[in-house]
């Protein structure tokens, strides 16, 4: 069962019940960051569906998750570097 506080929301015109533990303020920029990208998309391209426009979203969403996971590995790899060599002064 999910848990956390429900929200009303409108992406692409239509409405739909969130559930989710984050703060309403996380929520609401989530919300408007999909919202925003499902309009750019849709405004590119003469006709594109709102599940279209929702596929296209999550799969840029998802390409944006891995470039900064592959970021912040690449960080920790460096600061852990840093780390052992002042280990060894």
């Amino acid at each position: 069962m999910l848990s956390g506080k429900k929200y009303t929301v409108q992406i692409g015109g239509e409405t739909y019940v969130v559930v989710s533990a984050e703060s309403p303020v996380k929520v609401e920029n989530s919300v408007a960051c999909v919202d925003a990208l499902m309009h750019d998309i849709s405004n590119s391209t003469v006709s594109t569906s709102l599940k279209k426009a929702a596929i296209l979203a999550a799969l840029k969403l998802s390409l944006e998750v891995q470039s900064l996971k592959e970021e912040l590995d690449q960080t920790q790899q460096a600061v852990q570097k840093m780390i052992t060599q002042l280990e060894t002064i």
